[in-house]
């Protein structure tokens, strides 16, 4: 299959590859500077990167999964979502600052305001009634002061979370544990939408 064009195609089919974790990944990305590169490189340049095995090297020789990233990018878009890259300039500032950040992010809503300061705010799923008021009004505040709140969607506190910063008019972040066309607990379906239409979700799966 021959080099695709679209960026986003090149980071998937690299992502997908079973064993290359997101480390690595970053190292090729910073020798070759070009997703597309990495693909048109020799056998030998590719086993300069440290840590990259010898079958991942001929996997990305192989091209296998350039296919079925196309696939991917498709599905996702007809759910909504759109894939975001390491090098997107919409990617988050902070999130590139981690060891492992997730090369490709698949996100359904809103654009993420990248200067504005987030707060994470997770905990039980079994939460007393008091802590789900106090993370709420805790979000809340937080959103009226300017901050955003990330968190993970989840049953209990996580939407207890999500919900008091909608109230307070802030911007949320819901990090998901699958895909981005699942919607876990089926509960938070209403929750899950509202943030999409003002906030985001985002998922690290296809």
């Amino acid at each position: 299959m021959t080099i695709p064009q679209d960026h986003r195609q090149a980071w998937l089919a690299l992502y997908m590859i079973p064993g290359l974790g997101n480390v690595v990944l970053r190292r090729l990305f910073e020798k070759f500077l070009d997703v597309n590169a990495i693909f048109e490189a020799s056998f030998f340049d590719l086993m300069g990167v440290k840590g990259l095995k010898k079958g991942i090297a001929r996997k990305i020789l192989e091209r296998a999964l350039l296919e079925r990233a196309e696939k991917e990018i498709s599905k996702a878009e007809r759910t909504g979502a759109k894939v975001l890259t390491y090098q997107d300039p919409g990617y988050p500032v902070l999130l590139r600052e981690i060891h492992n950040p997730p090369m490709v992010l698949f996100a359904k809503g809103r654009e993420i305001p990248l200067e504005q300061t987030f707060v994470g705010l997770v905990g039980s799923r079994n939460p007393t009634h008091y802590g789900l008021k106090a993370a709420e009004r805790i979000s809340m505040a937080l959103a009226k002061r300017g901050a955003g709140v990330v968190s993970g969607l989840a049953r209990g506190i996580d939407s207890s979370a999500h919900r008091g910063c909608l109230r307070g008019g802030g911007f949320t972040i819901g990090v998901l544990g699958t895909g981005i066309d699942v919607v876990y607990p089926r509960s938070n379906r209403k929750l899950f939408d509202q943030m999409v239409e003002e906030g985001v979700v985002l998922s690290e799966f296809p």
